[in-house]
């Protein structure tokens, strides 16, 4: 995912973990960048950019998951050969100086004014509102508007003269998530009780934690590692980005780390 408008603001710079990574480079020197979340699709070549230094703005959730994705993207290409556009010093350039902004805060960007809102997503996902004195311009990001055990649901999003909205499942029904979960629950349970182990495998952002949210409030006590604890510890230094942190932290010391 990337975007550019009025050749100056991108937003987002995604790569896509393919095998190799593929990812959009060459000929972009924009002004200003905003990203809209943690996820690799949308960030993962975001340091790529630092030969530039443009004005980097996005939540303080996905700056901080941004440079833990790209030091992880690095140590898979290393293990595997791959040679990617950017090094370790630029990913330090990108932490800092990235501009961490709230949702709801404006700030000056290329000759507009933006402001991120709550996208719902994952903890620091944003919808970008860009606007100047001749248009304006939303850009959804990925969005969910149903509350999670994690997070609430996106916020209200203004009008705009453009919008660019994502559609990974237009045109898709989904069961309810109460349906969902109380099938998981029970698969696991039957499993435990005749002697097995369930294995739950799951996106380190976002999903472990919200998994590891539903076990808790089963009693279901889990084993989480790698980057599932990583994600963890940063959602615990940004309470303000989650749903019910008290019910987060307890879901977390519940869990086993390893």
């Amino acid at each position: 995912m990337a975007i550019l408008v009025d050749d100056e603001i991108l937003l987002d710079y995604g790569i896509k973990p393919s095998d190799p990574p593929q990812y959009p480079i060459g000929g972009l020197r924009p002004g200003s960048v905003v990203i809209s979340h943690g996820h690799l699709d949308h960030c993962g070549i975001a340091a790529n950019l630092m030969d530039i230094k443009p004005d980097m703005f996005m939540t303080p959730v996905t700056r901080d998951m941004a440079v833990l994705l790209a030091r992880d993207t690095m140590k898979i290409a290393e293990s595997k050969g791959y040679v990617l556009p950017f090094i370790y010093e630029d990913i330090r350039d990108f932490e800092l100086l990235s501009n961490t902004v709230n949702y709801g805060t404006d700030f000056e960007l290329s000759g507009y004014n933006g402001r991120l809102y709550d996208a719902g997503h994952i903890p620091g996902s944003a919808s970008v509102f860009l606007e100047n004195e001749n248009n304006s311009l939303i850009f959804t990001g990925d969005i969910n508007d149903q509350d999670t055990h994690l997070i609430k649901s996106m916020q209200t999003l203004p009008t705009a003269d453009i919008t660019i909205i994502e559609s990974t499942y237009f045109g898709s029904d989904h069961n309810p998530r109460d349906k969902l979960e109380e099938g998981l629950i029970a698969s696991i349970e039957e499993t435990v009780d005749s002697g097995g182990w369930a294995v739950i495998p799951a996106f380190a952002i976002g999903r472990t934690q919200e998994v590891l949210m539903i076990l808790a409030k089963h009693g279901i006590q889990a084993w989480v590692d790698g980057m599932g604890v990583d994600v963890g510890n940063i959602l615990r230094s940004n309470p303000a980005y989650l749903k019910d942190p008290g019910l987060f932290n307890k879901a977390f010391r519940y869990a086993n780390i390893v």
